[in-house]
């Protein structure tokens, strides 16, 4: 219909992510080390003439440390993981993070984003099988898929299903419960190794 065409220009016409390939430099092999995270004096606006939801925020995650972040609605806690996968445009922050002593608005978006691992609060699949939905790269074999999924208790039910690892995922995830489609973001996240693991209540469901 016309709204759809009309989504459809309006999506063509959206520019491209800045520096997703390549940026001004690129970090040391092997990158993160330990996954230090470090903000000095960082403010986000989500436009220019807002105000930050982000304030002048210093911040140091040690390794291997778990951390909470509490607040209210509208408090910046979801700011914080947009700042972290620099989903804003660098016109609207002000401040450094640095992981590992590497600043990350130097580096590309694409390094950037293959060292973090998130598990949302609302879980994200595709209209593919469910190993794609796993391991959309074909990074992993049959057994690690299946170590994961019997580390979040999934295992039993698709062990049972007809097509197992193979079986088609409705559209938003309809032939699954809720609550199991976010087990398989869960397993997909424990797939991943990685030195940060951010989590947006990722168990509300469970």
């Amino acid at each position: 219909n016309r709204n759809s065409a009309e989504r459809i220009d309006e999506y063509s016409h959206i520019p491209s992510e800045s520096g997703f390939y390549k940026e001004e430099s690129e970090p040391p092999i092997n990158w993160p080390f330990e996954g230090r995270i470090q903000f000095e004096n960082y403010k986000l606006k989500y436009r220019p003439e807002l105000e930050p939801v982000l304030k002048s925020i210093n911040l140091e995650i040690l390794p291997r440390n778990k951390i909470g972040i509490i607040g209210r609605t509208g408090a910046g806690k979801s700011s914080i993981f947009q700042a972290l996968f620099r989903l804003t445009d660098k016109s609207t922050i002000d401040g450094k993070i640095f992981i590992d002593g590497t600043d990350i608005s130097k580096i590309s978006l694409n390094n950037l984003r293959s060292i973090l691992n998130i598990i949302p609060q609302s879980p994200i699949l595709f209209s593919n099988t469910l190993r794609y939905n796993l391991d959309p790269f074909r990074h992993y074999t049959d057994e690690q898929l299946w170590n994961a999924l019997e580390a979040v208790q999934l295992k039993p039910k698709i062990d049972k299903l007809k097509d197992k690892l193979h079986i088609q995922i409705a559209e938003y995830g309809n032939n699954f419960s809720v609550g199991e489609c976010q087990l398989i973001c869960v397993a997909r996240a424990i797939l991943k190794p990685s030195k940060i693991l951010l989590i947006d209540e990722a168990t509300a469901h469970v």
